[in-house]
């Protein structure tokens, strides 16, 4: 766990909470057990989704881009970082 993980636990930990009984903190386990044995296969079925979508219907008809490709026009935060031409 990071430095930020451990910050956001450690003040969930420090907030005024009734302490979970033996048979809540097992139930919580048995959920976070659950949950990670799940996880592997849950992302295969997405990655299945993804690709069947790709091979069903290979273009996107509803995507489109946040800036169309030709019209950048730098605003003055991106004079640093306009791209080579």
């Amino acid at each position: 766990m990071g430095l930020a993980g451990r910050r956001v636990l450690g003040w969930l930990q420090s907030r005024s909470m009734a302490q979970l009984t033996s048979s809540q903190e097992r139930t919580r386990d048995r959920f976070e057990m659950l949950i990670g044995v799940m996880a592997p296969g849950l992302s295969l079925v997405l990655a299945a989704g993804d690709r069947i979508s790709r091979i069903v219907q290979p273009e996107d008809f509803d995507y489109y881009p946040v800036r169309p490709l030709g019209e950048w026009e730098p605003r003055p935060a991106d004079i640093s970082s306009k791209p080579p031409q």
